[in-house]
């Protein structure tokens, strides 16, 4: 019974995670301006011809640098203690 579910789930994580191939043709971007047109949207785009969609297509992706993590949350803590401090200070002052 496990191998069927393994062989079940590898299957579904296969299908989930397999690229998607979209077929950009300039009848999409005719699509899109009608679209675009029907929602009332204030803007076109220009339809390309099907070389320049496939040269852009061909191009290399960018490198992608990524960002360095930060603990937003622990930032937050960091300044809501600081201003925690900054109030206890100020009362010590006050009295």
């Amino acid at each position: 019974m496990n191998d069927f579910l393994d062989n079940l789930g590898a299957n579904q994580y296969q299908k989930m995670h397999k690229p998607k191939q979209v077929k950009i043709t300039p009848q999409t971007y005719i699509d899109m301006n009608k679209e675009f047109e029907e929602e009332d949207y204030p803007f076109r785009i220009a339809v390309p011809t099907q070389e320049a969609i496939d040269k852009w297509q061909s191009q290399p992706s960018p490198p992608y640098q990524t960002p360095e993590p930060v603990d937003m949350v622990a930032e937050m803590w960091a300044e809501h203690n600081r201003i925690e401090e900054e109030r206890k200070l100020q009362l010590e002052i006050d009295l």
